[in-house]
């Protein structure tokens, strides 16, 4: 994979964000970003990926609420059209372009059917990210409310979230589900504990 940040950078990302905002939802954006960052950081001894896709999942996070701005029903469907057609996007190459659309729109429930193109290693690799994008997502599930993700501790058989959350029980009942893709595929259980 291509590093995405040749191409299109944090910035951009933000700049992206910005401008498809519907009710502060880059405030949201911002906070899955660096929740994306920190557990690909605590986890690299699981799923071994390079920085390129620490790049990649970054920006993606930044930006997977954008199909908002054209209607809160499907906006992860929304969000896909936008990153494929986006001009500001025009410069990155469209490997990339569709795995950061997959990777995004792939947020919620189901995984993009656009990673079928893609071989068995590389969609392993893309359903590891979305895994840890589910989960950014999930601790900010209030997306307003005041959330600090305190640290994420790993050992043999769990990786467990410390979070400082004004509404904890909310956001835990979000993480269960969406936790369950990266529990699968690293075949450990996350857990989530108030700080």
């Amino acid at each position: 994979m291509l590093d995405i940040c040749k191409y299109f950078s944090f910035k951009s990302a933000l700049y992206l964000g910005e401008k498809y905002d519907v009710n502060g939802s880059a405030n949201h954006e911002i906070r899955v970003g660096s929740f994306a960052a920190a557990i690909f950081d605590e986890t690299m001894g699981l799923h071994k990926l390079s920085e390129m896709y620490r790049n990649i999942l970054c920006c993606s996070a930044l930006i997977h609420d954008i199909g908002y701005f054209v209607s809160k029903a499907k906006h992860h469907k929304h969000t896909r059209y936008i990153i494929l057609n986006d001009s500001i996007l025009d410069a990155v190459p469209n490997s990339l372009r569709r795995s950061m659309a997959i990777i995004a729109s792939s947020h919620r429930r189901n995984i993009d059917k656009g990673i079928k193109h893609y071989d068995r290693d590389e969609r392993k690799k893309l359903k590891m990210l979305i895994s840890m994008l589910r989960i950014s997502d999930a601790l900010d599930s209030p997306h307003k409310k005041y959330t600090i993700l305190d640290k994420i501790v790993l050992d043999k058989k769990h990786l467990t979230f410390y979070i400082d959350s004004s509404e904890f029980q909310k956001t835990l009942i979000k993480f269960n589900t969406k936790s369950k893709l990266f529990n699968d595929i690293f075949n450990i259980e996350t857990r989530l504990e108030p700080k």
